[in-house]
């Protein structure tokens, strides 16, 4: 078990697409990065400590941002969500998203075995 622990703002995106291929999925990835969303956050191996970077399920990204660069998390989600949109509209793309922002939390990246 891998888990995130931060103080920060943080920040959880995941996303549906309308007839999109791989490419557009791709493309859309690097848009994100540069908005400081990934898909792989570096957090801590439960057992030991160390850092790892994490591997998220397929479209679900992750940002963590200092809170001296926004006054709350809604103005982080207000900032993410134009961002956002600019994005799926610059690359004609359609669906829906859903943006988490919150602060002082945790989480955890789990792998499921049969």
């Amino acid at each position: 078990m891998l888990f995130i622990y931060t103080e920060t703002y943080c920040a959880i995106l995941t996303f549906d697409l309308e007839n999109a291929d791989a490419e557009n999925y791709e493309y859309l990835s690097k848009k994100l990065e540069e908005i400081s969303l990934t898909r792989n956050p570096v957090g801590k191996d439960s057992n030991d400590e160390k850092e790892v970077k994490l591997n998220l399920p397929n479209n679900v990204y992750f940002a963590d941002f200092n809170k001296e660069r926004f006054e709350s998390p809604n103005a982080l989600r207000k900032y993410l969500k134009g961002k956002l949109d600019k994005v799926f509209k610059n690359l004609n793309l359609k669906g829906k998203y859903s943006l988490v922002v919150g602060t002082n939390w945790v989480g955890m990246v789990e792998d499921i075995y049969k």
